[in-house]
């Protein structure tokens, strides 16, 4: 039964956000956002473009959560 409501939840999770949303996401690697980031960068550089980015450190977030 577990496997069937995780199945069906991230389905649904992953039709339902955004592809920069990626946490928890099959795929989705810090890496994988990082040179997305640096790609938005660059392009809004080379339009001269303004770029504004806010950055929360939620280390200890995951401290709280069950690694189990």
């Amino acid at each position: 039964m577990e496997k069937i409501l995780l199945k069906r939840i991230t389905n649904t999770v992953i039709k339902n956000t955004e592809v920069e949303n990626a946490g928890f996401k099959p795929f989705m690697s810090c890496e994988l956002q990082l040179q997305r980031m640096k790609m938005f960068l660059l392009n809004n550089l080379k339009r001269n473009k303004p770029v504004y980015i806010v950055s929360c450190d939620i280390k200890s977030a995951y401290d709280q959560v069950d690694q189990e």
